[in-house]
């Protein structure tokens, strides 16, 4: 079984196993000084997880390789307060924030591509 935890004081994200895999027991898998307001695991990939910032950013991690896929640094101006994969579509990721936009990305391409910009925060 797999868990993944949030350490609120540093910021972490720790990959904890208790199956037989590369990693150790327990592995930092990506470290910031911000809060991590969500963390959802790909449907079609069980080591993919998307994971929202107050900073505005949405990271992509593969929890097997120990890899940050990608850093979407311009996604939100604000906190951004939650990210979903699409149930059908293993490229499309959404997120939205405080700055009242939701993101629509391409994880395979890395890229935003739509936008919809409402007039209050989410």
């Amino acid at each position: 079984s797999t868990v993944v935890k949030n350490s609120n004081t540093s910021g972490s994200v720790i990959h904890q196993s208790e199956s037989f895999s590369k990693l150790s027991p327990e592995t930092v898998l990506f470290s910031n000084y911000f809060c991590v307001l969500d963390i959802k695991f790909s449907p079609f990939s069980n080591n993919i997880l998307a994971i929202a910032l107050e900073t505005g950013t949405v990271t992509i991690l593969d929890i097997v390789n120990s890899q940050n896929k990608h850093d979407f640094t311009e996604a939100h101006s604000v906190s951004c307060t939650g990210v979903r994969f699409s149930p059908i579509n293993k490229m499309l990721l959404v997120s939205i924030g405080l700055d009242g936009n939701i993101n629509f990305y391409d994880i395979i391409l890395k890229k935003i591509i739509k936008t919809f910009e409402l007039n209050f925060p989410i």
